[in-house]
């Protein structure tokens, strides 16, 4: 894949799939109505108004089994602790904290 683009974004190039990437939320507006946001890897906190434009609310596929490693940097501090085991928990965006949502699956 491209050095400057994700995976993630090479696909949905490919598959016709709308995504967008705003570096910061501060002014942003989702210009259409969306069935469900999705969330990887952004780092910034999704605000309620924007949630709520979302049909199904929102998703966001985090890097650890939460609760442990809630926050930034998930990878990192499963590898200074020598942790055996990890892996991806996808939650609900919650409207006042980061990886906060209800867990809906862990794999």
């Amino acid at each position: 894949h491209s050095k400057n683009k994700s995976v993630i974004t090479e696909y949905c190039e490919k598959n016709n799939i709308t995504i967008h990437q705003p570096r910061k939320l501060t002014n942003w507006e989702p210009p259409n109505t969306f069935d469900l946001g999705v969330v990887v890897s952004y780092g910034n906190f999704i605000p309620k108004k924007i949630i709520k434009t979302f049909k199904r609310g929102g998703i966001n596929m985090h890097p650890s089994l939460l609760p442990k490693y809630r926050g930034a940097a998930p990878i990192y501090h499963s590898i200074l602790n020598g942790d055996k085991k990890t892996g991806i928990s996808i939650i609900e965006l919650h409207p006042k904290y980061f990886d906060a949502g209800r867990i809906l699956l862990q794999i």
